[in-house]
């Protein structure tokens, strides 16, 4: 259950920022053109899902969690910006980008077939920014990202791994799964 309720906040905390898109709607019309409902319906049923959230599960760390994946989507909005600053592409606004990213790692968050989202976040992405952002652009913008997301996991392996030797006596699975 716990898995459920991550992706859930995962998902409300992508869809919060994906939001942003809307304060661009000339630059993303094939999106909105195509949306069943308008967006302030889009905006409620949010709201209503993220009171109906906090009010169930207000004392089981659910704000700190949610805090905690916005966080991670404006931290890789900034990663995003400061390649294209680092780049020398065309300057594009902060929340852009930001909004951006969410939507597309959402998509490949959800869509099944992919494993990890492989090549659907890429597509959306580039769909998102194609507006704003030359294609080439947006392609070595989101290959540089993905290839930042796996060398930070990797990292983040090793030093867990690393920090965790010390402790491994103390596992009920020490002597089974563990070298």
């Amino acid at each position: 259950m716990a898995a459920f309720y991550e992706s859930l906040l995962l998902v409300m905390a992508a869809f919060i920022l994906a939001n942003l898109l809307f304060y661009w709607p000339d630059q993303i019309t094939w999106l909105t053109d195509w949306l069943p409902v308008p967006f302030w319906a889009i905006v409620l049923m949010e709201f209503v899902g993220a009171v109906f959230m906090v009010r169930l599960l207000i004392n089981t760390g659910v704000l700190t969690a949610l805090t905690s994946y916005l966080f991670y989507f404006v931290g890789m909005g900034l990663i995003t910006y400061i390649l294209i600053g680092a780049l020398g592409f065309e300057s594009q606004p902060y929340l852009f980008m930001t909004a951006c990213f969410a939507l597309s790692w959402l998509a490949g968050y959800i869509i099944p077939g992919a494993p990890g989202g492989t090549g659907v976040r890429e597509l959306a992405f580039i769909l998102l920014c194609s507006p704003k952002m030359a294609e080439h652009e947006a392609i070595v913008i989101i290959a540089l990202i993905r290839l930042i997301s796996i060398f930070s996991e990797m990292a983040i392996y090793f030093m867990a791994d690393k920090f965790s030797r010390p402790y491994r006596h103390l596992s009920a699975w020490s002597g089974k799964t563990m070298p």
